[in-house]
């Protein structure tokens, strides 16, 4: 049913707040079937989901997944998660938590260190503002200075609406004449 309803949410872009605070309880790392709930995450999230809704979902994959008391593979798996949801919404990670995700880049296993690398490349892509000056990178620093007032906060979009779609202002200016002549 979990994976049911986070395609629908993920193809039509849904907001069904309630079931981000449902699948917290089920993320652990010594779930039965947390791969799917994990990839159940990601379906579900677009960049019309709330970035207040996941970040407490965020925040408890890094608890329960990423740190020193479970296996590398889980700690690859935790951030790989997490860099998939943030993917789809960059704005529901927070700086203090990336900071901590980025400085598994140099643990010594290998698929830590990819997924930690992928994290910091979204970021330096997406908004570079979020790391440390050191991390940026020279492209994404460059990038910083040249751009033109950063990214666009949740829910802002850079092509202004200016009409309906489907609907002229040809055909508007006709109606209002049509009903003034017979208030007339």
């Amino acid at each position: 049913m979990m994976q049911l309803l986070s395609r629908i949410m993920g193809v039509h872009k849904l907001c069904v707040l309630g079931f981000y605070t449902y699948i917290i309880k089920y993320l652990t790392h010594h779930q039965l079937q947390i791969t799917l709930i994990l990839v159940s995450l990601a379906q579900s999230t677009h960049d019309l989901t709330p970035p207040d809704v996941l970040t407490p979902v965020v925040r408890k994959i890094a608890q329960e997944f990423v740190h020193p008391g479970v296996g590398p593979e889980v700690v690859a798996a935790g951030i790989n998660a997490i860099c998939e949801v943030c993917r789809r919404q960059p704005w529901c990670m927070e700086e203090d938590l990336l900071g901590d995700l980025i400085a598994y880049r140099k643990s010594r296993d290998k698929g830590v260190v990819t997924a930690s690398r992928g994290l910091l490349q979204h970021y330096r892509e997406v908004n570079p503002a979020m790391l440390k000056r050191r991390e940026r990178g020279k492209e994404a620093s460059m990038g910083m200075q040249a751009a033109a007032g950063g990214p666009l906060p949740y829910g802002h979009s850079r092509d202004a609406a200016v009409d309906i779609e489907g609907l002229h202002v040809s055909d508007i200016i006709r109606a209002v004449f049509l009903v003034a002549e017979a208030n007339c």
